[in-house]
């Protein structure tokens, strides 16, 4: 720290009182507080033309640049940083990701506690940057470059202090391994290379002290289950609604061996149960050791990583917005660390999800014969399917329970439990139908082929250069057309009007007909 700098503002307006919940900064604090052009000149020597550093810093950047400060600072935003390197935070407050990286945060919401606090969390991040992979490293500045995401310059400069080439880092042997094996040989990398055995793990119980289950529930439960009845039950309590039915699920499950379905409303939920919900259902039946019950998670194949698209052409082919490219950045770092694949353990906000739909697995790639990735137990999704194959408890989604058939089919059960049955129909309609939407499909079809000021891309291109003849270019000129149509077809359906009269209800309906 060379210099510090620190002062209360005159406001020129009553301090709201949010702003004093906010910050413990009281109107009589502010009292012979200076007016900000009178420590304008002060942080302007301050600040001279260093980069500036700060979580979501162009927020503070912008009433600097009113003023006519920092105009032409370069910004350094460890909120993004913090997004591309801890990609399964569920939060990238800076309080969030000073505590993940053991940062001690004694104060909020002071400037200089504030700044000093992103001082640390940058040197953290950094060491971080220090401590990746060279592959992973080298495809972070291939996937962002910093004129796109600004907050990737660290990862240039790290690779330029390793000495590390810019393009491909995949040496001639590499690339002869991968024509015979049909697979990139940095999937050797994935922390999945080092899992022994796919099977289900057994599920060991731990006593939390909460109260038994409720014994009209109870008795319910295990009615329906001895039975196979259906049975519907609603409790009030949120946080003992799936331990107090899952409690008498395993009494009557472990006894007899019994295998039992588990199906929540979302994959994030589905992993909750298995992680914190089980357990504590487990403890309270005081189950020893050797009778745990295995457990596997298994979900739809688009929930998981498909190694086969992840390393094929379509990152690199695809147009994609500088949100998609930040979402493929903490992809591939998460990539290296994940040992299941699944797209719950990784924070994508909407903006950056179209980058998952380019590389999730799906239907045709679980089950394509002579995929490498699957053939050698890579797939993430075959693993999960295989591991509940053989476990006794599966815990799943209600989309992938209902799912017709196919490679999202789970082994019978002797039972079923439905937790959050509100949200079923959602799951229902999710496995049995399907949407198009009209940035998708325009999106997938730029991902084949595009031409813009730069000439054709896309997918197709790559394969016209290998192919004599027109055939490559009357491919691109179909999927051309395609768009075309496809863009005339929504333009004509948000043409129709969203007030029409419901059916029976018509100028032209006569009384009593079917419409």
């Amino acid at each position: 720290i060379l210099d510090s700098y620190e002062t209360f503002v005159e406001p020129r307006r009553t301090l709201p009182y949010r702003i004093q919940r906010l910050t413990n900064i009281t109107p009589a604090m502010l009292v012979g507080a200076p007016a900000f052009s009178a420590i304008a000149p002060r942080l302007r020597a301050l600040l001279g033309d260093a980069p500036l550093v700060g979580h979501s810093v162009g927020f503070d950047a912008s009433f600097l640049r009113k003023m006519h400060l920092a105009e032409r600072n370069a910004l350094l935003d460890t909120y993004e940083l913090a997004s591309l390197l801890l990609p399964t935070l569920p939060s990238y407050s800076l309080g969030t990701v000073a505590e993940h990286l053991g940062v001690a945060a004694p104060t909020h919401h002071r400037a200089l506690a504030d700044a000093v606090l992103a001082r640390d969390v940058l040197l953290a991040l950094e060491a971080r940057i220090r401590a990746l992979p060279d592959e992973v490293l080298a495809d972070l500045c291939e996937l962002a470059p910093p004129l796109v995401l600004p907050a990737s310059l660290p990862l240039h400069q790290e690779r330029t202090r390793r000495g590390l080439s810019s393009g491909s880092n995949t040496t001639t042997f590499a690339r002869a391994i991968n024509a015979q094996l049909r697979m990139n040989p940095n999937v050797l990398d994935l922390h999945v290379a080092t899992l022994a055995d796919p099977a289900p793990r057994p599920l060991v119980a731990r006593t939390d002290g909460q109260r038994g289950e409720i014994r009209d529930i109870s008795d319910a439960v295990t009615s329906a289950l001895t039975q196979r009845q259906a049975a519907l039950i609603e409790l009030a309590a949120p946080s003992d609604s799936v331990e107090a039915v899952l409690g008498p699920a395993m009494a009557w499950a472990l006894p007899g061996a019994q295998r039992l379905v588990i199906a929540a409303a979302t994959p994030a939920a589905a992993r909750a149960i298995v992680e914190v919900h089980l357990p504590r259902a487990l403890g309270r039946l005081a189950t020893p050791p050797d009778a745990a019950p295995t457990v596997a998670l298994c979900a739809e194949p688009r929930d998981y990583l498909c190694l086969h698209r992840w390393y094929g052409p379509l990152r690199t082919a695809v147009a994609a917005t500088p949100e998609t490219m930040r979402g493929l950045a903490k992809l591939t770092v998460w990539a290296h660390d994940t040992a299941t694949g699944a797209r719950d353990e990784i924070t994508l906000p909407s903006m950056e999800a179209p980058a998952w739909d380019l590389v999730r697995g799906s239907a045709t790639f679980t089950e394509t014969p002579g995929c490498a990735y699957r053939e050698r137990g890579w797939c993430f999704a075959r693993r999960a399917r295989d591991a509940a194959a053989s476990a006794q408890i599966v815990v799943t989604t209600h989309a992938a329970l209902f799912a017709s058939g196919g490679p999202t089919a789970l082994p019978a059960a002797d039972g079923y439990l439905l937790t959050e049955a509100h949200l079923l129909e959602e799951g229902v309609m999710a496995s049995a139908a399907h949407t198009i939407e009209a940035d998708a499909l325009t999106r997938t079809l730029d991902c084949l082929w595009r031409r813009d000021g730069r000439g054709n891309g896309g997918l197709l291109d790559r394969a016209v250069r290998a192919i004599p003849g027109d055939t490559g270019q009357n491919w691109g000129n179909t999927v051309g057309r395609a768009r075309e149509a496809a863009t005339a077809f929504f333009a004509a359906l948000s043409a129709v009007p969203a007030d029409l009269p419901p059916a029976g209800k018509g100028a032209n309906a006569s009384e009593g007909a079917p419409q």
